[in-house]
């Protein structure tokens, strides 16, 4: 399945999913993107030694939870693994 014209984007997925929820470690959304058959959030936030952190939250593109999500020191990091995703 593709986004198309049709389909709600992907901030839509996550908001019909999570309504107005932030996820408590990394509640300040960076992006959201289609990787593949999935939507993806990423996010950052501060952990409990003040080190950023990153967050990667995938649904489905119906809106359906997975539990392929992950939490990353680096950015780079979780950005690779949402290209893994997308292969």
């Amino acid at each position: 399945m593709t986004m198309t014209d049709a389909t709600p984007s992907v901030r839509e997925i996550f908001y019909n999913t999570f309504g107005d929820s932030q996820n408590f470690m990394t509640p300040e959304v960076v992006s959201y993107q289609v990787a593949g058959p999935y939507a993806v959030e990423l996010s950052r936030g501060t952990g409990i030694w003040n080190e950023s952190i990153y967050g990667v939250t995938v649904l489905e593109l119906d809106g359906t939870r997975t539990t392929l999500g992950g939490c990353f020191d680096k950015p780079e990091d979780a950005l690779e693994y949402m290209a893994q995703l997308a292969s």
